[in-house]
């Protein structure tokens, strides 16, 4: 059986029906659950559909899950209806099952939207084994998907749901590379309808500081400078989102919202912001997006990797375009003592633009004079090149050279 279905996926056939006979050839003729409609289908009713596989054990993380449902349910369908289909298939690590693994089986069961093996305990160990060293599932969930005609486009698009929903079908590893191409490190792509009021606020174009931290001394110290700010009349969005330390950042969490400290995620929503983070980095490592160049692969691995000795972080944005601003716990604190500095600048720059051309500012130089050299080229966009000295914008002027003996 191992060997067949090694064959049979190198195989090019009319539909998937062979293919789903194959995998799930249960002495039964549905050996599927529809859950939203509550009855058992057969493999002939995924006929010229797109089929997706969530494999995973039968205890899920109750956060990924959420995750998943809010991107393919909660979301506006992109694309037709009845275009694909999911369909999970738990994995336990021995047979029979545990007691625990059977309850949570039911319960997931009683709430999962989409379809189910009906009785995944009896998958052969063939298919079981092939799930595992072909398709790669050990501990981690994954999400095979197979076209209409039964080829596996992507050994794992649960990144491209976490990220997306549905905007990314057919999830097949080319979308994966285009839905990049047209993305920047804003907090469009970092939040994604993870809180329906940041998203308003997104839109509306509001000034957003979020920050995370395990240090509860840290918190403290940090919300009171924002609120100094604010007693300056600016007007900031100031969010707790935790840190990716979550049982740490849950106990700071309590303290935030007893304190009034600021506003805040809920726990279950400050799980899925760093599971939604963690799927980013994981995303554009697969795909082989450089640490070095690529800014949304280093931003995320550096929010993913903070260590213990970085007591906290801050992320500043202005709406849906704007790069995010991210500054270290050091950086935050010796940036916001100096708002009488660099304050005045706000009316000017805004407050994201006051911050960084505080910090992109040299305390030695008040004034860059610096000339840059480029060779013209025609039609080249002035807007594109900068100051190699300080970053900012470059003013046009002509150089005449002899080109005599």
């Amino acid at each position: 059986m191992h060997s067949k279905l090694l064959h049979m996926f190198e195989e090019a056939h009319e539909d998937n029906q062979k293919i789903l006979s194959t995998l799930f050839a249960i002495k039964n003729e549905h050996p599927f659950w529809d859950c939203s409609s509550q009855r058992k289908v057969g493999v002939t009713e995924l006929r010229n559909k797109e089929v997706i596989f969530f494999i995973s054990h039968p205890v899920i993380q109750l956060e990924q899950f959420l995750l998943i449902v809010q991107q393919l349910q909660n979301h506006p369908n992109n694309k037709p209806e009845n275009l694909y289909e999911i369909v999970w298939i738990p994995i336990a690590n021995c047979i029979p099952w545990s007691e625990v693994e059977e309850v949570s089986f039911n319960n997931i069961i009683d709430i999962w939207p989409w379809s189910s093996v009906y009785k995944p305990s009896l998958l052969s160990f063939s298919v079981l084994k092939f799930i595992r060293e072909v398709w790669h599932f050990h501990d981690d969930p994954v999400m095979v998907v197979l076209d209409s005609k039964g080829r596996v486009i992507s050994l794992n698009a649960i990144d491209m749901v976490v990220i997306w929903g549905d905007l990314a079908y057919p999830f097949s590893i080319i979308r994966e590379r285009e839905l990049w191409e047209g993305e920047s490190w804003t907090f469009g792509i970092l939040l994604n309808g993870i809180d329906p009021l940041l998203s308003y606020w997104i839109e509306d174009g509001r000034t957003i500081l979020l920050y995370g931290s395990h240090d509860i001394g840290w918190v403290r110290e940090f919300t009171n400078k924002v609120k100094v700010i604010e007693e300056a009349g600016l007007s900031l969005e100031l969010i707790y989102i935790g840190s990716n330390n979550l049982e740490q950042s849950k106990e700071v969490l309590a303290t935030v919202t007893t304190e009034r400290l600021s506003r805040y995620l809920s726990h279950i929503k400050i799980c899925i912001f760093w599971l939604r983070l963690e799927s980013i980095r994981k995303s554009k490592s697969r795909l082989g997006f450089p640490f070095e160049t690529d800014v949304i692969m280093r931003e995320a691995t550096s929010l993913c990797s903070l260590d213990v000795e970085n007591k906290g972080f801050l992320l500043i944005s202005e709406g849906a375009r704007n790069e995010i601003l991210r500054l270290s716990g050091m950086e935050v604190s010796e940036c916001l003592s100096l708002f009488h500095v660099w304050g005045q600048k706000v009316n000017k720059f805004g407050f994201l633009g006051a911050v960084r051309k505080h910090l992109d500012a040299s305390p030695s130089i008040d004034h860059c004079s610096y000339y840059s050299i480029f060779p013209y080229v025609e039609n080249m966009d002035e807007r594109s090149i900068a100051c190699k000295n300080c970053g900012g914008p470059l003013k046009k002027h002509y150089l005449y050279q002899c080109v005599g003996s």
